[in-house]
């Protein structure tokens, strides 16, 4: 967790990552559900969210910028996933932060 938290734009096998465990793939899967309540790629795509959130609160950086240094090659899957996890496009999250309608709490942010 650790590794993907402090380098959220890497890409992640899970295949990788249990072969450093010494463990199949559907077992690495199933150790890390019942430690963090999540799936690995579940994990990763969270985390990369709250990297995409405080990238877009920090830095100037281009959304197409942004999907870039975490790791996806499309900027519109990056922009459809954040929706998804956040409830608005990163746009408008950036939008709403400048504006101060955006609530900080913890990991995640909320309108």
């Amino acid at each position: 967790c650790r590794r993907i938290r402090a380098h959220p734009g890497r890409q992640v096998r899970i295949g990788d990552l249990a072969s450093e465990l010494y463990v199949t793939p559907e077992h690495f899967s199933r150790i890390f559900r019942r430690l963090h309540g999540i799936s690995p790629r579940a994990f990763v795509t969270r985390t990369r969210i709250e990297a995409a959130q405080s990238l877009l609160m920090n830095s100037g950086h281009s959304i197409g910028r942004i999907s870039e240094l975490l790791g996806y090659e499309n900027p519109f899957y990056f922009s459809r996933q954040f929706k998804s996890q956040v409830g608005v496009s990163p746009t408008a999250f950036r939008k709403d932060d400048r504006n101060g309608t955006v609530i900080k709490t913890g990991k995640h942010s909320f309108r």
